[in-house]
């Protein structure tokens, strides 16, 4: 676990320093040659497209988009077609204290994360902060890493969201002005439960990840707390045990 946290750690930072930047031309070497990437946009009910109208064109949301020849034509494959789309969206500014990083797999061959925080964009005045959740499959290449597939998600945050963000910066900014404890070393983390936004693109991640449909992928992440890395194993353990019933496969 330690292991796999620093290499994460370690992934994200370089890539976010990248990213962030005023050129995303330096990722080309982020993505393997046949790397696959999707762009979903989702609006809440109340939402004004406007708020996201840079990444709907882009947007490969299969609720929405029928057409199996438009579907296809919205996955990107290839690090140069990949990359031209990132270079294609606004410049962003993510907020790294709002990142919720859970590492789905770590084996010597195949790293699979899930990141998902908050954002804005760089070249917008007064610029509405924005959710993300970027899942990201990567194989080891040389002494790095090699991204193959990536599903990024967009969203513009809710006002909850931005509180949390806000209260937990508070939180940290307290922390750091006391003093430390040499006798103690140990880290409390609060299990905070996901607002209706962050629910809702959990539930879509994993049926996406699952084959289930949206009912039964909400089922198996309140049954876990809303912790997607069980959620996502207790699935795994109960279709190797043949215990998912077809229903839950029915959309």
């Amino acid at each position: 676990a330690e292991r796999g946290a620093s290499v994460v750690r370690a992934f994200l930072e370089q890539y976010y320093q990248i990213y962030d930047s005023d050129s995303r031309d330096a990722l080309i070497q982020a993505y393997h040659d046949n790397a696959q990437f999707s762009l979903d946009c989702y609006l809440l009910p109340g939402q004004h497209s406007s708020t996201c109208s840079s990444y709907l064109s882009d947007s490969r949301n299969l609720f929405r988009i029928p057409s199996v020849e438009r579907r296809m034509k919205l996955l990107k494959v290839g690090k140069n077609k990949i990359v031209d789309t990132l270079k294609s969206l606004p410049r962003t500014q993510h907020d790294p204290t709002s990142f919720v990083v859970d590492l789905v797999l770590f084996t010597p061959v195949l790293i699979e994360l899930n990141v998902c925080g908050l954002f804005k964009e760089k070249d917008k005045v007064d610029s509405a902060m924005k959710y993300f959740n970027r899942l990201f499959v990567i194989v080891p290449v040389g002494s790095g890493f090699c991204i193959v597939n990536e599903m990024l998600t967009i969203m513009l945050a809710t006002p909850e969201q931005v509180k949390k963000v806000a209260k937990l910066k508070e939180v940290v900014a307290a922390t750091a002005a006391i003093p430390a404890d040499p006798t103690s070393s140990t880290a409390v983390a609060l299990p905070v439960e996901p607002d209706l936004a962050t629910k809702h693109q959990m539930v879509t991640t994993l049926s996406l990840k699952s084959g289930m449909n949206l009912v039964w992928s909400e089922k198996c992440l309140t049954e876990t707390n809303w912790n997607f890395e069980q959620a996502l194993s207790a699935f795994l353990q109960l279709q190797k045990a043949g215990s998912i019933p077809a229903e839950a496969f029915q959309k």
